[in-house]
């Protein structure tokens, strides 16, 4: 039996350019703020709601990224989502 994969939405984001916070004892830090996101698709439709978005990413000695990325999205119909991520 195989497992069905039906695309959600499709997210659109602009970003502002990253704001380089300087070294830390785990490695730099990089905040990316989000200007706006868009989310459209047949099950979910909405946008960004508010301005407190952004990527929080610390950049390690051998140049790989650890991501903690968070922002709120008010959908077409007016459920609030409050999404957040890391990797």
């Amino acid at each position: 039996m195989a497992i069905e994969l039906v695309p959600l939405c499709t997210l659109r984001i602009q970003l502002k350019p990253p704001i380089a916070a300087g070294a830390g004892p785990t490695g730099t830090r990089l905040i990316v703020e989000l200007v706006s996101a868009q989310v459209k698709g047949d099950r979910l439709s909405g946008e960004m709601l508010g301005a407190a978005a952004a990527d929080w990413m610390i950049v390690g000695p051998q140049g790989t990224g650890t991501v903690d990325a968070r922002a709120t999205l008010q959908t077409d119909d007016g459920a609030v989502i409050f999404v957040q991520y890391n990797g």
